[in-house]
């Protein structure tokens, strides 16, 4: 309850630091919320092997659920170049996924406040976690610790499987 109840709990933290497998976590909600029923998926795209396999899991959620799916890549600092993080995030699912209608969207901010403003309408978030965040992020990444604690729908956090290299 109060505080505590808003955050994810202890449990949750470390079920999601230590999982080989994706863990979703829904946290409680404020007496009659619902979480969306009808909204996109939304999964965080970097690029990364990590992200990859992010993007797979939202794929499934997306086909399963009937949903569209929102593909939010995010860098306050994004680099000029030839290479598009987004699109090579996607390669083959959309082929994979044919079924599934995917909305690209990248923007010039930090992750993390771009993907908690994408929970406000998603049914479902998911993020890789690298696990690069400083201390209290040592086995968690910082962005995915603020998501599992703020964002306004479930989310599912892919750890590394020992096969990507971050």
């Amino acid at each position: 309850g109060g505080l505590l109840g808003a955050l994810a709990g202890s449990t949750a933290v470390g079920t999601a630091s230590h999982a080989v497998a994706p863990v979703v976590v829904v946290r409680s909600r404020a007496e009659g919320e619902e979480p969306p029923g009808d909204g996109p998926i939304v999964v965080g795209v970097d690029g990364s092997p990590l992200s990859g396999r992010a993007v797979g899991y939202a794929f499934e959620e997306a086909a399963a659920r009937r949903a569209p799916l929102v593909a939010v890549h995010a860098r306050a600092d994004v680099p000029e170049g030839p290479r598009d993080p987004l699109a090579v995030g996607l390669a083959g699912w959309r082929e994979k996924y044919p079924d599934v209608a995917v909305h690209p969207v990248t923007v010039r901010e930090k992750p993390r406040p771009a993907l908690l403003d994408h929970s406000a309408t998603a049914r479902l978030l998911v993020v890789g976690s690298r696990g690069l965040g400083g201390f209290r992020g040592l086995l968690l990444g910082s962005t995915s610790q603020a998501l599992m604690h703020h964002a306004r729908c479930p989310v599912m956090i892919v750890r590394p499987t020992g096969k990507e290299s971050p």
